[in-house]
């Protein structure tokens, strides 16, 4: 019972902290409705032991963990384009190596090293990718 539970709780505080990051230096649109979305997928997640075949859909929310966030900076133009998007997650994961190196190899050092990093990584697109672009 607490194993999907957990995942849940992970799951939809990882969607919450890809959405602040990638809203950092912007206003999160909707914030209610982001919450109600983390809300639903611990619901889902914990739910798993009442009707097993939803554990089926473990793997799209994954993709939705993963990916709603980078969907909603490109609808709301804080990514330019799919380059600007490429950009940030190489970027970030340099500067995660590079960060993560020094670092005690604990699950906090690595979480340090990669919202540290992409956080980073988006300011630093935020300000040099524009010019990059106009040239």
């Amino acid at each position: 019972m607490l194993y999907p539970l957990g995942a849940g709780v992970f799951l939809s505080l990882m969607y919450l902290v890809l959405i602040g990051v990638v809203f950092f230096f912007h206003t999160v649109p909707e914030p209610v409705r982001r919450v109600v979305e983390a809300a639903v997928l611990v619901a889902l997640f914990a739910s798993f032991h009442v009707f097993p075949p939803l554990s089926l859909s473990a793997i799209p929310a994954l993709f939705f963990v993963l990916l709603y966030p980078v969907y909603l900076g490109w609808k709301h133009r804080i990514f330019m384009d799919f380059i600007h998007v490429v950009l940030w997650l190489a970027i970030s994961t340099a500067l995660s190596a590079a960060l993560y190196t020094p670092l005690p190899k604990t699950l906090w050092g690595q979480v340090l090293a990669a919202i540290s990093s992409t956080l980073a990584a988006h300011y630093i697109l935020l300000k040099i990718y524009p010019r990059l672009k106009r040239r």
